[in-house]
């Protein structure tokens, strides 16, 4: 009876301690945030002012969190995603 027990607790404690994939409406909803930041880093260009490029390397940075974000919560919908690119492009 004690391992069992023991097990019981075990599972409880791994199954909360999984990260909780995202639905795909938020995942979308990040992917189509992720484009749009990228399209707003890619047409700063090189002659951008000073004040612009900061918000280029801001952008830069929120993108790669995005990216960060999607790769960890939205691997399931990953055909899904490449597509919903494809189609923004």
């Amino acid at each position: 009876m004690p391992f069992s027990r023991s097990f019981f607790i075990l599972c409880l404690t791994l199954a909360s301690a999984q990260v909780h994939a995202a639905e795909w409406k938020e995942c979308e909803r990040a992917k189509l945030r992720q484009l749009k930041l990228e399209q707003r880093t890619q047409t700063g260009g090189k002659s951008a002012q000073k004040s612009r490029s900061g918000k280029t390397a801001s952008s830069r940075r929120n993108a790669a969190a995005l990216d960060e974000w999607l790769w960890k919560n939205c691997r399931s919908y990953s055909s899904e995603l490449r597509r919903l690119e494809q189609n923004q492009m």
